[in-house]
């Protein structure tokens, strides 16, 4: 679940001083209006879901339907993954 993303080494350290580059208070800004976080959780770690550096290419969507393959898949090759949220229908919102 959400409240349970793993961090990566050190993150942490630098998210507690409230280190982070521009492109994450960017990210913030324009995406949570439209992000739900269900847990209750530090401006730290708040933080660290709109990092460009740790969101990027390590967040995919799965198909409903195809997570038992994906995890089947990325056991197989030794690869480590968490289920952390949910795509839900919305507003259609579009982002500028």
């Amino acid at each position: 679940d959400v409240c349970n993303i793993p961090i990566l080494p050190n993150a942490r350290k630098y998210a507690d001083q409230m280190i982070f580059p521009g492109g994450a208070y960017d990210n913030r800004y324009h995406y949570e209006p439209i992000v739900r976080i269900d847990c209750d959780l530090d401006e730290a770690n708040k933080m660290l879901f709109f990092d460009p550096q740790t969101s990027g290419g390590l967040l995919l969507a799965v198909p409903p339907g195809n997570t038992d393959l994906f995890e089947s898949e990325m056991t197989q090759l030794g690869g480590a993954f968490w289920q952390v949220g949910r795509v839900t229908e919305g507003k259609g919102i579009r982002l500028k």
